[in-house]
């Protein structure tokens, strides 16, 4: 009986490898998804961005830090 637990509990021999590719993928998309961000803001005029509260030096904050930075600074 004690077999079956250990067994079950002891990880795949590729899980390190595996999951450090799963965390390097996400940190790519990640990237990829705040650089389209990053280019739509960019292609915004300065009014509309002043519209949703941001100034065009704010853009890479605003995207890397979130909602947060864009409601601080929006009213």
């Amino acid at each position: 009986m004690s077999m079956i637990s250990s067994a079950s509990a002891a990880a795949p021999p590729l899980a390190g490898p595996i999951h450090a590719l799963k965390r390097l993928w996400r940190a790519f998309i990640a990237w990829r998804i705040d650089q389209a961000a990053i280019g739509h803001l960019r292609g915004m005029s300065d009014r509309e961005l002043k519209d949703i509260g941001l100034q065009r030096s704010q853009i890479e904050f605003a995207v890397r830090r979130g909602d947060r930075a864009i409601s601080a600074h929006s009213f």
